[in-house]
């Protein structure tokens, strides 16, 4: 997210304020959503350059708004987390142990 802000001249998008003025891109969404990492088997990680080779590209082909872009790819994050806690019968994403 922060190299998308970057584009705008801003170091990061403070409280999703540059996100929320976008709106989501069904195309978009679709394709990022339809990456084939998704459908790997547990166990996996998601690392930094494993969304700069597959999901930046896929922004940047977009010509979409920064904005828009924010937006959508916030949307996919939700849905992504959302997927994996239904599959798992997760009440919540959050180690209560990290609340303070």
């Amino acid at each position: 997210m922060n190299l998308l802000s970057k584009k705008i001249g801003y170091e990061y998008d403070n409280r999703g304020d540059i996100a929320s003025k976008g709106i989501v891109d069904s195309y978009l969404l679709d394709q990022l959503n339809g990456l084939h990492y998704y459908c790997k088997p547990f166990p996996k990680s998601l690392a930094w350059e494993w969304v700069v080779d597959h999901a930046l590209p896929l922004l940047d082909q977009s010509c979409l708004s920064v904005e828009n872009q924010m937006r959508t790819f916030v949307e996919h994050i939700a849905i992504q987390i959302s997927s994996v806690a239904k599959c798992h019968h997760l009440k919540s994403v959050f180690d209560r142990r990290w609340c303070l």
